[in-house]
């Protein structure tokens, strides 16, 4: 079995239900979190369906499916919002977001699953998360780049919530 690339991503997008379902539940424990009236970039959004969801309950929402990690010097926003994305990417696509992002925000509300994610694409099994690790391991990460305060909520056995805050 191997690691899922983009070009699996493209396939699963379009050929099954991925990511049609699910994304705003998975959500519900770190939106609470959020303030309604702080811009919120939302990265890792898929079809962009939580996105949706918030701006029409009043939310400053953005969201991009993949942002590359520069751009975020560019971008304004109070707090970055990632549904079960960050365990998708290899730790060298990890260490870097974490590099770019963690500093362009007061806040970081991101939930994170760690348990395998087996998928067939094209008659092959894939594995979707190429990080499978516990919170302790992530806080650890976070910390060679964010002196703030972080907060774990446990969300059910497989998945986590992290809450950076200034």
């Amino acid at each position: 079995m191997r690691h899922a690339t983009s070009a699996d991503y493209e396939w699963l997008y379009a050929n099954t239900d991925y990511m049609k379902s699910g994304q705003i539940d998975r959500a519900k424990e770190a939106i609470k979190w959020i303030n309604k009236d702080d811009p919120v970039v939302e990265f890792g959004c898929g079809r962009g369906d939580l996105a949706r969801h918030m701006r029409l309950q009043g939310y400053i929402w953005t969201a991009r499916d993949y942002i590359s990690p520069g751009v975020f010097k560019y971008i304004e926003f109070h707090t970055t919002v990632s549904i079960d994305v960050m365990e998708h990417l290899s730790e060298q696509e990890m260490e870097r977001m974490l590099f770019y992002v963690l500093p362009c925000a007061n806040k970081h509300v991101w939930a994170i699953a760690n348990m395998s994610d087996i998928h067939t694409v094209n008659g092959e099994e894939v594995e979707l998360h190429t990080i499978q690790k516990p919170w302790t391991w992530w806080a650890e990460r976070i910390r060679r780049y964010w002196p703030g305060k972080i907060t774990q909520e446990t969300i059910n056995c497989h998945r986590f919530l992290l809450v950076m805050e200034r």
